[in-house]
């Protein structure tokens, strides 16, 4: 049951990976114990914290909003990340002139960034009218704040995992759309921002 999921049950998922991936590291590897324990970890926590989003929409129940409320937020934060990096390509393609971060992403431009940031801002507002009408004016823009930076940040990490990696896509399961990771770059980073800003303004 979704709604019994909380921050503690995270926390004891990621210990548990650790604990059971250290003994298993411990009699595979003969060299390099320390960086193929680390790489494991880290991947595990690097994915795991899509879980954020059950936590965002477990969080509504307990300060009494509906289900309405739980999963307006979630699709919110989902529809204004793609309109973001929707945004942030066409209008980066067609007016970019500064590269943003040439060593991991040569294409992207802060002009598209810019235009990411704004549209982030300004979809996070209007969607609350539709999916989530009782979200306030400053719950709105504090998401749309994070996805417009944290979110195009996601994506840039992404990036610069598959540069190192030699790779052009993260997976074949989405021909076309770069795999699965390069879907939920954004999402992976802006869900545990969102989740704790909320509680750490009271908003």
């Amino acid at each position: 049951d979704f709604y019994q999921f909380n921050a503690s049950h995270l926390l004891t998922i990621l210990l548990s990976a650790f604990i059971f991936n250290s003994i298993y590291a411990i009699f595979m590897y003969k060299e390099y114990l320390i960086e193929n324990l680390s790489i494991t970890v880290f991947g595990i926590i690097y994915q795991m914290s899509i879980a954020t989003l059950i936590l965002i929409r477990q969080q509504t129940v307990l300060i009494n909003q509906t289900d309405q409320f739980g999963s307006g937020l979630v699709m919110l934060l989902f529809l204004t990340i793609w309109i973001c990096d929707t945004a942030a390509y066409l209008w980066g393609s067609k007016f970019g002139r500064h590269k943003l971060f040439v060593r991991i992403s040569p294409k992207k431009t802060w002009e598209g960034a810019i235009a990411g940031f704004i549209t982030a801002l300004m979809f996070a507002y209007l969607l609350k009218f539709i999916l989530v009408p009782s979200l306030s004016f400053r719950q709105s823009l504090f998401a749309g704040f994070v996805i417009g930076i944290v979110g195009q940040i996601g994506d840039l990490v992404e990036s610069g995992f598959k540069r190192q990696a030699g790779v052009k896509d993260s997976s074949s399961f989405l021909p076309g759309h770069g795999g699965i990771l390069d879907r939920f770059d954004s999402p992976l980073f802006v869900a545990p921002c969102i989740y704790i800003g909320y509680w750490i303004l009271g908003i």
